[in-house]
């Protein structure tokens, strides 16, 4: 059995808004997986801590259709796997109205997870608080053509601070604000995809927690706990 919000907000966590749709779940005591975009410029991790749910792989080859079935059911749910010689063939939930069967994916069509290499130590971190997501996501709403933004050390009026721009071309819109942090590491600019940004951070508005790490090797690490829900995002600096 499980909730169907909690379920739903699972999934949310990783399909960020119908950015990434094929996946693999691991289900043991925990559910756990995976996800890259198809330019491999965001790796993530999400998992469902301490959850009864059934055991195996499942690949989840279209989490949209997924997420509209998911969401005629409420409240509780009835978890069912049904096998194939022995390999999950369908996702089957059921509510006390309605029950719905999801075919699952050979994991063979799901993309494989590059191994990331994480430098030792940020350049610069802070703690991730409801203000810096609303404040990034009014920006980009304001912006929305925008699809870059960058981040920079700068010397600020209470010390220490990152400066996030978006509209980075300096004949564009601009919109700028600041973070305080305490460390004193250089950062040169570093631009990142702010659409990507967005829809992570909307994600996890609700969460409890949250930390913003970003390395000078042009390397973004978001991580979020929310109840018992961890996610971690990956971002790669733009190219261009």
């Amino acid at each position: 059995m499980i909730q169907k919000r909690v379920l739903s907000n699972f999934i949310s966590k990783y399909h960020l808004n119908g950015l990434i749709e094929k996946v693999q779940w691991t289900s043991d005591t925990d559910v756990k997986m995976g996800f890259v975009n198809d330019s491999k410029t965001l790796l993530g991790y999400v998992t469902l801590k301490d959850i009864n749910f059934p055991k195996g792989k499942l690949g989840i080859f279209d989490t949209g259709k997924l997420n509209k079935m998911l969401n005629i059911l409420d409240g509780e749910l009835l978890i069912d796997v049904k096998k194939t010689n022995g390999i999950p063939a369908k996702l089957n939930l059921e509510d006390t109205n309605y029950s719905i069967s999801c075919n699952l994916a050979d994991p063979s069509v799901i993309p494989s997870l590059p191994q990331p290499t994480i430098p030792p130590t940020p350049a610069s971190k802070f703690e991730i608080t409801q203000e810096f997501i609303t404040r990034f996501i009014k920006s980009k709403d304001a912006l929305n053509e925008v699809e870059a933004f960058t981040i920079e050390t700068d010397e600020g009026f209470n010390g220490n601070e990152l400066v996030f721009t978006l509209g980075a071309q300096t004949e564009s819109n601009q919109i700028k604000f600041s973070v305080s942090v305490d460390n004193e590491d250089y950062l040169p600019k570093s631009p990142f995809n702010a659409d990507l940004m967005k829809e992570i951070l909307k994600a996890n508005r609700t969460c409890l927690s949250g930390e913003f790490f970003v390395y000078s090797e042009g390397l973004l690490a978001v991580k979020f706990v929310e109840d018992n829900i961890e996610s971690k995002y990956y971002l790669i600096r733009n190219q261009k």
